[in-house]
């Protein structure tokens, strides 16, 4: 029979910090997680004495069960080691008070938390007469063995006792020792069988006595809710916002977010903010904590609680600040009262149920922001209304009301509206032209992103929203003038820019399409080059050089496709001419001052008529 090969199963060096996760890189949750094992062990006491400053001695003893060699070999041997595999309930050691507490531990990973701080750590704990002390060693260079457990002591008690000290270096991840104290006292609930204390001093764990819970139902079962009021603004000696607890353990940070979700209940910075805790005891989500206690497992279940504990929050923040919100809504009133008086006061009942909506919406809006937002909702009001309109009518001239009413006799409202918002636009166009082009300015810089808006200028064809940019075929122009030619700044909002030292190209083109109307290929180019001084013949013959690239490419165009090409300068030279070449490719000259009044005679001088009659009023 032949023997077989055993291959050994190797880990990689980051396989603890992969399976343990914050645990060894938060020290936060590393100190709760800690504290939480001396808590599953029936302690009653856990004492923490913790180093002012990075690289001190770290110790952690608890009088709970403790664990003789046998249990600890058990139980510090085995990965993932399940707690609740050995019963859900907590033994308390001879002598120490039994309370209520419910098992923290689930997944064994706790052994991992020293680890943040050192690679190094001893256990010295005493249980049955055995007293036993180990060093707990990370070897990540190792790939058979991370993890090193030596036996350091093992002796009889000479009076049998009940405990475990946990004892690192500090080498990491130190904390202020204020901190510490501030996290642990909103991590844990007061429990009378348990006390914890750092550095001799002990910790004030948050109290729920003084409280009357609400109580919301969920499909999982009932959640209580203690909400406590400081009655001011200001520090304490725990943080303000929403804290949840799972079997009195708190589970992710104390604050006005929710755990799994991104949005916020208030402005942490504010007054209302300083004065309101939220203490939501959710027992019910035992089976849905995140192994690390940083939040909830994402699922159907604990959205549908917090989606629930959301809306309970929201309620009651709404009524204990009712009145804060009323003077804010009134503050921004105020602020708008001008604006306001002008409007029926159906308008003003509608802005007022607007502004406390979008005080309940968001919470954390601050003055500016809400005296803005009723400046933009009179406004929206007053077009609604129609009020700016009755203003304007009612100055307005006896001849301009007569030729409304013929204008509107003849086109209804939004025809007139789309033909004067178009002839604006273009009659806009026109005037920067001539304001570039008069005042001598760059062209090169200036006028080009003007043409893409004014491709009409060269005649009624090129208005179809198909003619575009083509950046595909401007890159055959660039690979055609290789080092001539220039980087334009933020290239990559140009893709479609060719640039040379005197002059800027842009391509575009208009698609062909098939008798069922699918696009087939390019119907037609039009290639523009923008000079800042004069064309003449050789810059034309340069541009039919572009204009031949494209057609011999075949990059999308094809036998048939026609290109256009037009060299615009500040003037031209005697001995610029069209130029044909076959029946496809044409080659026009023209300067800007031409361009212009093309521009005009397109709009039918409408720009110079409107400037006369406003001269002549």
């Amino acid at each position: 029979m032949e023997s077989v090969e055993h291959i050994p199963v190797t880990f990689d060096k980051k396989f603890i910090n992969d399976y343990a996760r914050r645990l060894i890189d938060d020290p936060e949750v590393a100190i709760v997680e800690l504290i939480s094992n001396c808590s599953d062990a029936g302690a009653n006491i856990v004492e923490i004495e913790w180093p002012e400053e990075q690289f001190g001695n770290f110790t952690i003893k608890d009088d709970g069960t403790g664990m003789t060699f046998d249990e600890f070999s058990e139980i510090w041997n085995t990965l993932s080691y399940n707690r609740r595999e050995h019963g859900n309930d907590i033994v308390f050691p001879p002598g120490n008070t039994k309370g209520n507490r419910k098992l923290f531990g689930k997944n064994g990973k706790g052994r991992f938390s020293l680890f943040c701080f050192d690679d190094s750590y001893k256990v010295e704990t005493s249980k049955n007469g055995e007293r036993c002390e180990f060093r707990i060693q990370r070897r990540p260079e190792r790939r058979t063995d991370p993890i090193q457990i030596e036996l350091l002591n093992r002796v009889n008690d000479t009076e049998p006792s009940h405990e475990t000290i946990i004892s690192s270096y500090v080498f990491r991840n130190h904390v202020e020792v204020d901190r510490l104290v501030e996290l642990i006292g909103c991590k844990f609930l007061a429990d009378p069988s348990l006390r914890i204390s750092v550095n001799g001093e002990l910790i004030e764990l948050t109290s729920l006595n003084s409280a009357d819970p609400e109580t919301v139902m969920t499909s999982l079962g009932e959640i209580k809710i203690y909400t406590l009021d400081s009655g001011r603004g200001g520090r304490t000696s725990h943080p303000h916002g929403v804290a949840w607890h799972v079997n009195g353990k708190g589970v992710g940070n104390v604050g006005w977010r929710d755990p799994n979700r991104m949005y916020n209940k208030l402005d942490a910075r504010t007054t209302e903010a300083k004065r309101i805790t939220f203490i939501v005891v959710a027992d019910i989500l035992a089976d849905f904590v995140n192994s690390d206690w940083t939040g909830f497992v994402d699922c159907d279940e604990t959205d549908e609680v917090l989606g629930a504990i959301d809306k309970h929050i929201r309620d009651k923040l709404d009524v204990l600040f009712y009145e804060k919100r009323q003077e804010r809504k009134q503050a921004a009133m105020n602020e708008n009262e001008k604006d306001l008086s002008e409007l029926p006061e159906s308008s003003n009942h509608r802005i007022r149920k607007y502004v406390d909506d979008l005080q309940s919406e968001v919470r954390t809006i601050d003055q500016p922001t809400l005296n803005a937002a009723v400046k933009v909702l009179a406004n929206m009001e007053e077009a609604r209304t129609g009020y700016g309109l009755l203003h304007q009518l009612s100055t307005a001239s006896a001849d301009d009301i007569d030729t409304l009413h013929d204008l509107l006799s003849k086109w209804s409202v939004q025809d007139a509206k789309i033909v004067l918002e178009e002839l604006g636009k273009r009659l806009f166009l026109i005037k920067q032209l001539e304001k570039i082009v008069n005042a001598g300015a760059d062209e090169l810089h200036e006028i080009h992103p003007l043409f893409e808006r004014g491709l009409w200028i060269f005649g009624p064809e090129y208005e179809s929203p198909h003619f575009r940019s083509n950046k595909w075929l401007s890159t055959v122009i660039r690979d055609l003038l290789g080092d001539q030619v220039v980087e334009v700044e933020r290239p990559q909002r140009r893709p479609d820019l060719v640039a040379l030292p005197d002059c800027r190209l842009r391509v575009f083109s208009h698609d062909s399409f098939d008798d069922r109307g699918e696009v087939e290929g390019i119907d037609k180019v039009l290639i523009i080059e923008l000079k800042s001084g004069e064309v003449s013949l050789r810059d034309m013959r340069q541009v039919e050089d572009y204009a031949r690239a494209i057609s011999e490419s075949r990059q999308q165009v094809q036998p048939d496709t026609k290109i256009l090409c037009i060299a615009v300068g500040s003037r031209l030279s005697g001995d610029t001419r069209r130029i044909t070449v076959g029946e496809k490719i044409v080659v026009q000259s023209c300067d800007y001052q031409t361009v212009i009044r093309r521009a005009q005679a397109r709009t039918f001088h409408l720009k110079q008529k409107i400037e006369e009659a406003r001269a002549s009023i």
